[in-house]
């Protein structure tokens, strides 16, 4: 092994990660109803050992919230989890947040919660079959690959480009403002690994990573123009119109199908479990290229189980990401 996981997490067996570790110490944990689902269906083809180490990586994963492990460390793109959890009166208790109509606080932040998820993965799904998304990592990539990776912090967050203070040593100028390029011109926080990107999300604050200082005693929103702004009225509507002015046709295509007045709607939901779909194939096949050689069926079978949804839908989702679903992971981050 490159790394002593067993040194910080004791609980996962050393033999087990060095099944699983892609290179670079990352390790990708499964979901525990994908791995029910396709127990049902491979259960003559995978061994149960491989389900029962499975189920132990992803029983640890799921007990740190996280997705994958990297250099001992959980990480963690919560957009990946199968549900929001609902907020409860409770949670405003234990915060000691004082509000009236707690369980009505509860439950609109709730709602809140749940239709940013929904927009930020759908963004994610549409955004991984952008050509030109991936043809900018890739030259990144071959340009500053091995500063990202001999930090051994990978990408850099968007908050450090925005404070030169907070940037370390290890990065240089020039790899820091391409990771910015990118991150501005697609409206990401960072890369949480190079086939997670995080999306910027709305935020209210009196002073936030995306403006270095605002006005005491105000509040400044910040709503990226990939994400819809909900609502009636005057400013509303100056806040629509505001977003619109930006000059960005490389996103046109997704600030339509978001806008006031876009009728297709649903087909968020869609790019949001397109999404989901091509990170678990990659990371399956990428894990049991000989046992699922010629499964392809079984295996779209599995995912409709786990989705909910039609076997054609899967089927066609994937003739969608064929490209996509044959690019391999990366492992350097």
């Amino acid at each position: 092994m490159s790394y002593d996981f067993v040194a910080k997490l004791p609980d996962i067996p050393d033999e087990l990660i060095s099944q699983f570790e892609m290179g670079s110490g990352l390790v990708y944990a499964l979901p525990a109803k994908l791995l029910e689902v396709l127990k049902s269906e491979f259960q003559n083809v995978l061994s149960g050992q491989m389900f029962s180490d499975e189920c132990e990586l992803s029983a640890v994963a799921e007990q740190r919230e996280c997705i994958a492990f990297r250099r001992c460390q959980p990480v963690h793109f919560p957009r990946l989890a199968r549900s929001i959890r609902p907020v409860t009166a409770n949670d405003f208790a234990s915060a000691q947040v004082p509000c009236e109509n707690p369980e009505v606080q509860a439950a609109n932040l709730t709602a809140y919660l749940r239709n940013g998820r929904r927009y930020s993965l759908g963004y994610c799904g549409w955004l991984v079959q952008q050509y030109d998304f991936w043809s900018e990592i890739d030259s990144l990539l071959a340009t500053h690959g091995d500063v990202f990776s001999e930090t051994k912090l990978g990408f850099p967050p968007m908050r450090l480009g925005l404070e030169p203070s907070l940037v370390p040593s290890e990065y240089t100028d020039e790899s820091v403002d391409c990771a910015k390029a990118i991150y501005g011109k697609w409206r990401l926080q960072k890369l949480v690994t190079t086939d997670l990107p995080m999306p910027h999300e709305p935020q209210m604050a009196a002073a936030n990573v995306y403006v270095k200082s605002a006005a005491e005693g105000g509040v400044s929103p910040h709503i990226p123009d990939i994400f819809p702004i909900d609502g009636t009225g005057p400013i509303v509507e100056q806040m629509e119109n505001a977003r619109n002015s930006f000059h960005a046709p490389h996103l046109d295509e997704w600030k339509k199908l978001i806008g006031s007045e876009s009728r297709q709607k649903k087909l968020v939901d869609t790019y949001a479990r397109q999404f989901q779909f091509q990170h678990y194939f990659r990371v399956i096949r990428q894990r049991y290229p000989d046992q699922l050689r010629s499964k392809k069926g079984a295996l779209y079978q599995a995912f409709a189980s786990y989705f909910e949804v039609s076997k054609d839908a899967i089927e066609r989702d994937a003739s969608k990401l064929d490209d996509l679903l044959d690019r391999p992971l990366h492992a350097m981050l």
